[in-house]
């Protein structure tokens, strides 16, 4: 404020009036408290701006700094011309047109998969060795014969897969994973949803280096993320706990089955329909369905391998800790182990390596309380239907999966919920060293809005604080962030982007590839120690010498040897 004041002492009597006048008004209107999501609006962040003494010029650089992946030649004169407030609606909208982008994805065909033609061309070695010797006997020995020289069989089964289109995920599916987030993040005209994804991908965090989600990463972004990036929390959140590549990403992690004969959700359905004209058929036609299904899953892995169907307190943990409510929320390790015990039943359907495994009426086993939602499937069996507690609420008499989505949706509602997420956008956006105020300012419109994105966003930027926070605290650039920003301010043209994404791994964050599901740290301390600068320097030599395989610079070298320099890591 004494800032502001003394700015304002230095011009003239009128423009000084203004100037306070200004102040006063963002002051009481940018930074207090709303009741409703209509209190905000993009008409206000000029005000905003203006009254923590940041010029438009100044002020467009953060907006491309903190809500692009960087600026490219001649977007800030197209931000100025376009008005700060309409360039960050347009952005918030996400519906401005890529065609651009879309032929520069075009080689990324994974992109354009269905699920089933994933799993199909990508099948893991088990599923595609199941396939052959179901489909095709003869070209591999039985499962329980011992083989002598493994190496025969690899040859046979690449052999097969290259004739049929099968491929691997090492050598096609991860390298398009990783190249298709290069390309949206460098190419995309909506550049706050390529942010906002690669920030809820952090947030809700699932690894290729994980085995049973490393194929699902792709459409987890593409489903999931991209497509609620800006929409609604709680919408969000249903996705992924639903979708997966997070499910597979805690599979194993779940503890052995408990339930006794007749405790689970299948056998109050079996009760209930003994009593009813034809429910004997009914049960037993349900029944044939899961076993068949259950019989085709062991040809391709045997059941002594599956995960376990009890309770996954690791999956519950994540859920509560790290993608709502957050780790200083006072969960009780009681309130995790009834979390996971709501959960119990939630799976994936299995898919083979084509539409001929797992050809059943589910309908059948509907009856029994099974449900199926694309890849989701609650199974009814390893449900456990009775009371639990989780947050001092009780879960008690829903049908089996509405008791999993009522606790997503109490959670995403849980005023820790928005102060967790709040924290983690505003420190994300406005800096580390963000004060309480504009958390609960940001965490006020959460709860508001019922976690409209936009909304919150829009309340961040309309704050006063947030501006003199952004100007103020300069945040250390992540290598993918800072290969990508380099990219777009040299208006480099990128034809290949395997060695990008090799130097990515070589600064020190290889894509989709941590290990803890808390994500990739965010704090800027992380990424700064001595070595890590020596390797950017030599990234940006790399680039300035046009050395890297794939990447051209039409605007020569000398512009590239900046983005070495120690302002150009940071934003």
């Amino acid at each position: 404020m004494k800032s502001i004041i003394s700015g304002c002492r230095h011009l003239s009597a009128a423009a000084g009036l203004l100037c306070l006048f200004a102040f006063s008004v963002a002051s009481s209107a940018s930074d207090r408290p709303y009741g409703s999501p209509t209190d905000y609006s993009l008409a206000d962040m000029s005000v905003a701006y203006q009254a923590a003494g940041l010029t438009d010029e100044q002020a467009a650089a953060i907006l491309l700094s903190r809500f692009t992946f960087g600026a490219r030649p001649g977007d800030r004169e197209a931000v100025l011309e376009r008005g700060l407030p309409h360039w960050l609606a347009q952005q918030l909208e996400a519906n401005l047109p890529d065609h651009a982008l879309a032929a520069r994805l075009e080689p990324y065909d994974a992109l354009g998969f269905s699920d089933a033609e994933l799993t199909a061309t990508y099948p893991s070695f088990s599923a595609a060795a199941a396939h052959i010797r179901r489909f095709y006997p003869g070209v591999l020995p039985p499962r329980d014969e011992p083989v002598v020289d493994f190496s025969v069989i690899s040859a046979k089964l690449g052999a097969f897969a290259q004739e049929h289109g099968m491929r691997r995920m090492e050598d096609s599916l991860l390298p398009q994973v990783e190249g298709q987030k290069l390309i949206f993040t460098l190419y995309s005209r909506n550049q706050l949803r390529e942010v906002m994804v690669d920030f809820w991908a952090n947030h809700f965090y699932a690894s290729t280096a994980n085995f049973g989600s490393r194929g699902w990463v792709l459409s987890f972004e593409r489903d999931v993320l991209r497509r609620h990036a800006l929409g609604h929390f709680e919408t969000l959140l249903q996705a992924s706990a639903k979708h997966p590549a997070m499910l597979e990403y805690y599979g194993f992690d779940a503890r052995p089955g408990s339930l006794a004969a007749g405790q689970s959700f299948k056998d109050q359905h079996v009760r209930e329909w003994r009593h009813r004209p034809g429910g004997e058929a009914a049960i037993a036609a349900g029944e044939a369905v899961i076993a068949h299904i259950d019989d085709e899953r062991d040809l391709i892995l045997k059941r002594e391998f599956w995960s376990k169907t009890g309770p996954n307190e690791a999956m519950a943990r994540s859920l509560l800790t790290l993608q709502t409510l957050g780790p200083d929320a006072g969960v009780s390790d009681e309130d995790i182990r009834e979390a996971a015990r709501v959960l119990t039943g939630w799976t994936v359907f299995p898919r083979g390596a084509d539409k001929r495994w797992f050809d059943v009426d589910l309908s059948r086993t509907e009856p029994l309380g099974f449900v199926r939602q694309g890849n989701f499937w609650f199974r009814a069996d390893h449900h456990d239907p009775r009371p639990k507690t989780v947050l001092g609420r009780t879960f008690d008499g829903e049908a089996g999966v509405g008791q999993g989505e009522r606790l997503l949706g109490m959670l995403a509602s849980e005023p820790a919920t928005a102060t967790h997420l709040a924290t983690r956008l505003v420190r994300h956006f406005a800096g580390e060293n963000a004060g309480d105020p504009l958390i609960a300012r940001v965490a006020d419109a959460f709860r508001a809005s019922g976690g409209d994105i936009e909304v919150v966003l829009t309340s961040l930027v309309t704050s006063t604080e947030f501006w003199r926070n952004a100007a103020a605290d300069e945040m250390v650039k992540t290598p993918f962030r800072l290969v990508v920003s380099a990219l777009r301010a040299s208006g480099a043209e990128v034809e290949d982007t395997a060695a990008l994404a090799a130097w990515v791994t070589r600064l020190g964050q290889p894509l989709y590839a941590y290990q803890d599901p808390s994500g990739y740290p965010r704090s800027s301390s992380y990424w700064l120690d001595g070595g890590a600068m020596v390797k950017r320097f030599q990234f940006t030599r790399a680039l300035a010498e046009e050395s890297i395989e794939g990447v051209s610079l039409p605007r020569g070298k000398p512009a590239a040897l900046a983005f070495a320099s120690p302002e150009f890591q940071l934003h």
